[in-house]
């Protein structure tokens, strides 16, 4: 193949393509519903001269079928005089419902009787991606001055958010959302207020090894000392009220904040334990706590777990040990490294052994897709949570859905749901409203649209 590194004469032409976006397949019977592909073929040359028109060839591949999955793509390409580059469209079909597809488009030599051009190294191929329709993201509460953390409060029927972090917990840190008479309310839950930095939270969803269904867990760095984690619940006798105990664990020597999260362990491989995994700035953090609940409620161990130094963790979870659902990752913590150079994800097994994945996405929440829930997606930087509805996955429960914030350049906000084939991971991309960001998101049984 000709390459750039023999291009000698100023009158020579360099060729090269690029993806300019990707698909969406049409919605059935819904014209206009679709997004096209496009590749954009482009040449270049000393003179800077397009005067005459260039025909470039290629090839296709990739998972989709050219001319059963989108319309079919025959080369060559022709860049007309006067123009730098030509459009090649991906016009997809609708079909049934599937995971992610691709089209790879790769540049060829031209043969002996056409024009000659180099192809440009490392842009000698592109590749296309096709998803299926996009689900509706509905804003169903607006809380303009910083959602961050969610979760589901099953006792309350409600949605607990951590507000305020623009107001640096002003009035007050923690919001219950619920639907009354067909309005959606906000209250403060808590007296707890001031707590500037990301709070992060998890609620107990099965009271088990002292942990009390309901009971929130949340982590924070106080100006001094070391990071605590925070517990609020409500009495089960009068007053019934809510209480909040600021310093329920200690967690001694830690000085990175809980950026990245809390998760109690409902498989039983980690006893049950509430799960916290610190991060920071970009490098600080990296340890994974496992923390126990006595009888009477209080903490018991505070054990580090595991350290990878120097990393800002996002996210955690446990899976179940179903390797058929879940393959090398069944049984394990799962974790993240949002801001690694590449982003990596972490699976940790009962032993504390720890194996890195490099999936092309910046993680920021895990989270296990339920039978019949809506999702809800904070979004920090607009204030707003969006609804995804229940039915649009309906067909991916007990997959595992990963949230990759946006806040990562090169990697914009999206929802991936991962799932095993028996052999490896194939995933199916949501992509949001352009221009969210996306904090935590939980699902929920509850509709407050």
């Amino acid at each position: 193949m000709k390459y750039f590194e023999f291009v000698t004469e100023p009158d020579d032409t360099l060729v090269y393509v690029e993806k300019y976006q990707d698909a969406i397949e049409p919605v059935s019977g819904q014209p206009g519903s679709a997004q096209n592909g496009r590749f954009l073929i482009w040449r270049d040359n000393a003179r800077g001269d397009v005067s005459s028109p260039l025909t470039v060839f290629y090839t296709v591949g990739g998972t989709a079928q050219n001319g059963s999955d989108y319309q079919t793509l025959t080369s060559p390409a022709t860049i007309q005089a006067g123009y730098w580059y030509v459009e090649i469209e991906v016009v997809p079909y609708a079909d049934g419902s599937e995971f992610d597809e691709n089209v790879t488009l790769t540049l060829q030599p031209p043969p002996p009787t056409y024009a000659t051009y180099f192809i440009k190294r490392d842009q000698g191929t592109a590749t296309v991606m096709i998803y299926d329709p996009q689900p509706p993201f509905t804003v169903v509460v607006e809380r303009p001055r910083g959602p961050i953390g969610i979760d589901y409060h099953p006792v309350e029927q409600a949605l607990l958010i951590s507000d305020h972090f623009w107001d640096f917990g002003y009035p007050w840190n923690f919001t219950k959302i619920e639907k009354v008479g067909g309005t959606v309310e906000c209250t403060p839950w808590s007296s707890v207020a001031g707590l500037w930095d990301e709070i992060k939270l998890t609620i107990v969803k099965t009271s088990a090894a002292n942990f009390v269904l309901g009971d929130m867990f949340f982590g924070y760095k106080p100006a001094n000392g070391s990071t605590r984690i925070g517990r609020i619940y409500r009495r089960t006798a009068p007053p019934y009220d809510v209480v909040a105990e600021m310093n329920w664990a200690v967690l001694n020597g830690e000085t990175s904040p809980v950026h990245g999260g809390l998760y109690v362990d409902q498989t039983g491989l980690f006893n049950r334990d509430l799960i916290v995994v610190t991060g920071g700035e970009d490098f600080e953090g990296g340890r994974v706590w496992r923390i126990t609940s006595n009888a009477d409620h209080s903490s018991g161990t505070k054990t580090v777990f595991v350290e990878i130094p120097n990393t800002h963790l996002e996210g955690v979870i446990t899976l179940p040990d179903d390797q058929q659902k879940y393959g090398p990752w069944a049984g394990m913590i799962i974790t993240g490294a949002e801001r690694h150079d590449p982003p990596l994800i972490y699976t940790i097994d009962t032993d504390g052994n720890v194996v890195q994945f490099a999936e092309g996405i910046a993680p920021e929440d895990f989270d296990i897709i339920p039978a019949g829930q809506n999702l809800y997606c904070n979004d920090g930087n607009a204030g707003k949570i969006y609804k995804v509805p229940a039915a649009y996955f309906a067909e991916y429960v007990g997959d595992l859905l990963i949230t990759q914030a946006g806040e990562v350049r090169d990697f914009p906000a999206a929802l991936f749901i991962f799932h095993w084939d028996g052999n490896r991971f194939v995933r199916k991309t949501v992509l949001p409203p352009e221009g969210v960001k996306f904090e935590h998101v939980a699902f929920a049984p509850i509709d407050l649209e």
